[in-house]
């Protein structure tokens, strides 16, 4: 009876495993992050070249990307690293079927973690850059129409507003998805040890 359920738990989690690496949906994530840097580096660069003048605004822009990216990185690398490291459950003697398992479990609970945090990660540059987006291009539109660039706190504080809540929701279903899978997943761990 034991090693029934350890066998549907083993088939199981290497389904979960095999639809976790040929997962596309959340595949865009990378892509998102490539599309709001260059997003904000355009209006960034053509503001710089055309109107150096206020270049501390432009230099205090370029910190606040290079920490998001930096910041996105070392989590990123962090969780990979765990990841990477709970893959060695694949030395684990396969006629200890318990252990085998439970290594299983804790490498797919990392893959689940690899993918939360690269898109909780996507979601906070997304919250903070886009606003700043928003209002770059602004300021690009200003500058060709030859009006006086002038960045107010109202514009700001409006694009923030906006830009923050809509992102934190758009990410929030695919988030909400990964963590009841990584639950569920780590719930499955718990039974393990149930198991006489």
């Amino acid at each position: 009876m034991e090693y029934d359920k350890l066998d549907l738990i083993e088939k199981k989690a290497q389904d979960l495993l095999t639809s976790l690496k040929t997962d596309t949906k959340t595949g865009y994530v990378t892509n998102a992050l490539v599309v709001i840097v260059t997003l904000f580096l355009i209006p960034l660069v053509v503001l710089y070249i055309f109107d150096g003048a206020s270049s501390i605004r432009f230099l205090i822009y370029l910190v606040v990307i290079a920490g998001l990216l930096i910041f996105y990185r070392v989590r990123i690398g962090s969780v990979m690293k765990e990841s990477a490291h709970l893959s060695s459950y694949k030395s684990i003697d396969k006629a200890d079927k318990q252990s085998y398992i439970t290594g299983l479990l804790r490498y797919l609970s990392s893959g689940y973690d690899v993918k939360i945090s690269r898109l909780k990660s996507v979601r906070l540059v997304y919250v903070i850059l886009f606003p700043l987006v928003l209002v770059l291009w602004s300021e690009m539109y200003q500058f060709w129409r030859e009006s006086q660039v002038n960045t107010g706190i109202i514009q700001f504080i409006v694009a923030f507003l906006i830009g923050s809540v809509f992102w934190h929701l758009y990410f929030q279903n695919d988030l909400h998805e990964l963590e009841l899978d990584q639950t569920d997943v780590d719930n499955m761990v718990s039974k393990l040890y149930t198991i006489k």
